[in-house]
């Protein structure tokens, strides 16, 4: 079996273990499984928040389902990210978020870009946050808060990237039913060499 290594991290309102079982294997497999544990309250809130989303505004709505679009997102942020074109993300963030992203992108490590685009596949953990229902005269929002961490190997080292997302959807009566990102952060970055 190949070289094996133990880290551990926390997040902010989350703790992510991640550990490396092995080398071989087929491409495929999960190298570095992520659990994230989530506060008992935190998940019960978000769990009846869901509900509530469903019985109230949107019965087709499904975690799951939510999760492989946040997933998705993702991917397509970070390629713009990569390829220095944040100008096509308008409609994906909101006009505000957009600006706020690019300020904000410039900040980040260099090491962090060079390792973007993320895949699908690199996104080992993601988790709802917070489901924010509201209602303002007769106009209906909802704000959903997802935490995602993802591991990618490149040229001898493991980057682990902790991005929280923000998704907005207008359920007033008349509006499209579109989710655009309000915000998107990433948290903390991480490098570590496999060669020590």
């Amino acid at each position: 079996f190949g070289k094996c290594f133990n880290f551990i991290l926390r997040a902010m309102s989350c703790k992510i273990f991640v550990r490396k079982f092995s080398n071989s294997g087929p491409k495929f497999a999960n190298k570095y499984p992520v659990f994230l544990f989530q506060n008992p309250f935190e998940w019960i809130s978000v769990k009846l928040d869901a509900k509530l989303l469903q019985n109230k505004w949107d019965k087709e709505f499904n975690i799951e389902l939510f999760k492989e679009g946040s997933k998705q997102a993702l991917a397509a942020v970070t390629q713009y990210i990569k390829k220095n074109d944040l100008n096509e993300l308008t409609g994906l963030l909101t006009r505000e978020a957009l600006n706020k992203f690019k300020e904000e992108v410039s900040k980040w490590d260099s090491r962090a870009i060079e390792g973007l685009p993320l895949q699908t596949e690199d996104i080992q953990g993601i988790r709802i946050r917070k489901i924010d229902l509201q209602t303002i005269v007769e106009k209906r929002y909802c704000d959903i808060d997802v935490i995602t961490v993802s591991i990618k190997e490149v040229q001898e080292a493991l980057l682990l990237y902790d991005i929280r997302m923000r998704f907005h959807r207008e359920y007033s009566e008349g509006k499209l039913p579109e989710w655009t990102l309000t915000k998107f952060v990433l948290e903390s970055f991480k490098r570590y060499d496999l060669t020590k």
